[in-house]
């Protein structure tokens, strides 16, 4: 039997966009605690008998991504601690940040669109991709051809090489 590499390929999938997401925050100045920036991870999980990459951060990578609307508060705790690592040290500087937003809004950085845009087509990426690919697919000629090999093909057998080859695209 062979290992595929499925798992490797999408955690190096997932790797990537972290670090390219990572590119954009730096970018964008919205690293001021570091606890965003350094919380990011990737996770190869089964679900529904399928494996997919998932993107894990802080909540509040939604509100760094697509801005807050003006008429909402921000959480006064995410703003002291904002405050403090910014060394602001004016009275009421929560209070006058937080006014602030509820009648402005704060900008949107699309941090994940641009994240997304430039990893689909980045040409590197796709080359390390195709060689983790290529790679299990050789495995899986391999595995075909000694199945096929051994004795006469049956149809238990072609079927097993079938199997394989659909395992691994779905």
């Amino acid at each position: 039997m062979f290992k595929i590499n499925n798992k490797k390929l999408l955690k190096k999938l997932g790797e990537d966009y972290v670090e390219t997401l990572r590119y954009f925050l730096r970018k964008s100045g919205k690293e001021a605690t570091g606890k965003l920036y350094k919380t990011l991870d990737t996770r190869v999980k089964k679900q529904n008998s399928q494996l997919k990459i998932f993107i894990e951060s802080e909540k509040y990578l939604k509100y760094v991504d697509q801005g807050r609307k003006k008429g909402t508060y921000a959480p006064v705790k995410a703003i002291s601690d904002w405050v403090r690592v910014k060394n602001i040290t004016f009275p009421n500087a929560v209070y006058l940040i937080n006014r602030k937003i509820f009648k402005e809004g704060i900008k949107p950085t699309n941090v994940i669109r641009d994240t997304t845009k430039l990893w689909r087509v980045n040409q590197t990426f796709k080359r390390e991709y195709e060689e983790i690919m290529a790679k299990d697919m050789e495995e899986i000629l391999s595995f075909s051809m000694d199945e096929l090999a051994s004795d006469k093909p049956t149809k238990s057998r072609l079927g097993k090489i079938f199997e394989t080859i659909k395992n691994y695209f779905s």
